[in-house]
């Protein structure tokens, strides 16, 4: 009489058994740290590639033409709400402050458009200043009706 092997807990077996695949020579995956790079340089690489995919398929869905462009903007919660009010499609994505100017950089130079950053003046100098945490997309051609 035979026995029965058993498989230790936790592990099953498949009906269906497929090889691992093997890595491709040359190629890295997105997320595999370099040596010389920082969490938060990753972490904003990552966002960058994530919502410049984000981009490319509203451009898409929207049928967008060659010559149309987005335009980038850092904006606080309030300015985000005004500017999905006024243009469509509009593509926003909360980033953590920290990140938020390196990221918009990233997506800029993916875009491969100059960075026109808007510096805020205050009215006040004892105004506290409003804390940007979102990048929000749009076409300025394309407004609200």
């Amino acid at each position: 009489m035979s026995k029965k092997r058993r498989l230790p807990e936790g592990k099953h077996q498949h009906l269906i058994t497929r090889p691992a695949k093997k890595a491709r020579r040359g190629t890295t995956h997105l997320l595999v740290k370099s040596n010389n790079m920082t969490d938060n340089e990753q972490i904003a690489q990552y966002k960058a590639k994530e919502y410049f995919y984000d981009l490319i398929n509203a451009a898409l869905e929207n049928g967008f033409k060659s010559d149309e462009r987005w335009e980038i903007h850092i904006s606080t919660a309030a300015e985000k709400i005004a500017l999905e009010k006024q243009y469509y499609p509009t593509i926003s994505s909360g980033i953590v402050p920290e990140l938020l100017t390196a990221t918009f950089r990233l997506v800029n130079g993916l875009l491969k458009q100059s960075v026109k950053e808007r510096v805020r003046q205050p009215a006040d100098r004892f105004e506290v200043q409003p804390v940007c945490q979102y990048l929000v997309a749009f076409n300025p051609n394309r407004v609200r009706r």
